[in-house]
């Protein structure tokens, strides 16, 4: 019997003018989480940055430990006064919605 495809994490990182976008492709597992976490943290604290937008449309799962990072990461962007959100259509925004802070930065 074939296994299913498992399609392999990576993530891109695009700019345009004080907007940077991080794309996920694949499983935002434990081990994922902790590749994308020191590029988030980086892109939220780059003063040319105002507003950084996570793109979950390719992501297969999310694990809780993405919630966590999330919750940091609204906290890291409102001490800097950036905005940060979200781009995750269901079944990834049910997922993530059940939290109410993450359900407030969500863009369908």
């Amino acid at each position: 019997m074939l296994e299913p495809a498992v399609t392999p994490f990576k993530f891109a990182v695009s700019r345009a003018l004080s907007t940077a976008v991080v794309t996920l492709h694949g499983e935002l597992d434990p081990p994922n989480v902790h590749r994308v976490t020191p590029v988030l943290r980086k892109l939220i604290d780059d003063q040319s940055n105002k507003t950084v937008v996570v793109d979950l449309r390719d992501v297969s799962g999310v694990d809780p430990s993405a919630t966590t990072l999330f919750h940091e990461a609204i906290g890291w962007a409102r001490r800097r006064g950036a905005r940060f959100f979200l781009h995750a259509p269901p079944p990834v925004a049910d997922t993530l919605a059940a939290e109410r802070s993450i359900r407030e930065i969500i863009l369908a």
